[in-house]
């Protein structure tokens, strides 16, 4: 039975440089699955696709897991079918309903924090933590998603990254590190919450006695978020469980 007898594509969800994502059925038991597609320049770079084994290392219930793989190596790309998340990512929750509230990005926060540690225990680095590839499923639960430049801690990633949230210094040595994942954390939290507020609280740490200010749930999360973007790698917090340390602490 070939791929097209069991499944049927209903539509495409998602596009990016060189991968492609459909939401498709199972023809027998009408079970919905993300089925996507990365295809390549030549053979080699098929043989050198790392997301399936990475995916494969994990396990955490906010991951995607695969559940068929397979190369066509006639083609130059590669094929993977996974359960399919209902919801949308964070850039369209955003375009729809504005910034978040403190509360509800503290919790987000916390959540994200949460799988990056699990992610950094395995040594592995995800390297494109963006609004894009994070899901807000109907239960109101996080995924992270699209591993396609995931590798591990240490190593070169030759990957497209986004810019507008990769760590400076990820986008000129191209070392996958903790921290550059953390960076990318805190820009994508930084648009959550809205540049706006961000700035008029840390104008307001930054100007008055650290005695005077109150600090209330939405001044610890900034001066979190800060942190986090640190232009120098080493005044970041070095990995996500440093990180969730501080999170956790702001509620006590």
């Amino acid at each position: 039975m070939s791929l097209t007898d069991k499944y049927k594509v209903i539509q495409r969800i998602s596009h990016g440089e060189i991968s492609k994502v459909y939401l498709v059925v199972d023809n027998k038991t009408s079970a919905k699955y993300a089925f996507k597609v990365v295809n390549f320049s030549s053979a080699d770079d098929v043989k050198n696709f790392e997301e399936v084994e990475i995916l494969n290392s994990l396990d955490y219930v906010s991951l995607p897991k695969v559940k068929l793989f397979f190369v066509d190596y006639q083609h130059n790309r590669a094929c993977m079918l996974m359960p399919y998340i209902d919801g949308e990512n964070l850039d369209i929750y955003l375009q729809r309903n504005g910034c978040v509230d403190i509360s509800t990005a503290y919790q987000w926060f916390c959540q994200l924090a949460n799988m990056l540690r699990y992610i950094h225990m395995r040594n592995i680095v995800h390297c494109d933590i963006k609004l894009a590839n994070v899901i807000l499923d109907r239960n109101q639960k996080l995924w992270l998603i699209d591993f396609s430049s995931a590798c591990h801690e240490g190593a070169i990633t030759k990957k497209v990254l986004t810019v507008e949230f990769a760590a400076p210094e990820l986008m000129t040595e191209r070392k996958a590190r903790y921290y550059s994942d953390v960076y990318s954390l805190g820009k994508l939290m930084l648009a959550l919450i809205g540049e706006d507020v961000y700035c008029n609280i840390i104008n307001k740490i930054d100007s008055e006695s650290f005695y005077d200010i109150e600090l209330n749930l939405q001044i610890k999360v900034v001066k979190i978020i800060r942190r986090c973007l640190m232009q120098d790698p080493i005044q970041r917090y070095q990995k996500a469980s440093d990180l969730l340390v501080d999170l956790l602490e702001a509620v006590e």
